[in-house]
């Protein structure tokens, strides 16, 4: 009867213990899955902000902007770059200048002047 009364306890032992690390094993697992999934998810958020469709859409929305706003720019292709230059109301360039730096552009290249009659002229080099 001892000996019974030993291997049940062993064997209630053995199972509490097991219990306790499949739990533990669990969570560890789940915490592991929700941290990849986080990753996985800004990866396939910056791959869709960063994709080649991303930049010809976020450089056609520029084009129809600068339509919006009556400016003809004068665009020229060099390489993988395009450079625009134009002209801007200074009344209205803190928007228009605003909108075009915060989009979703691949600028290199940015100089804004001051010319005569309140204008400012413009030349940005975007990457193809």
């Amino acid at each position: 009867m001892r000996i019974y009364a030993i291997l049940f306890g062993v064997l209630l032992l053995l199972w509490g213990s097991a219990a306790l690390y499949m739990e533990k094993r669990v969570e560890r697992v789940q915490q592991e899955y929700l941290e990849r999934a986080e990753l996985t998810g800004r990866y396939e958020a910056l791959r869709r902000l960063w994709s080649q469709e991303a930049k010809r859409e976020a450089r056609r929305q520029m084009e129809k902007m600068l339509a919006i706003y009556g400016i003809t720019p004068n665009a020229t292709k060099r390489g993988s770059l395009k450079s625009y230059t134009f002209s801007v109301d200074a009344k209205r360039a803190d928007t228009i200048l605003g909108k075009l730096l915060g989009s979703n552009l691949t600028i290199t290249s940015f100089t804004a002047r001051r010319s005569g009659e309140g204008r400012l002229e413009v030349r940005l080099e975007i990457e193809l």
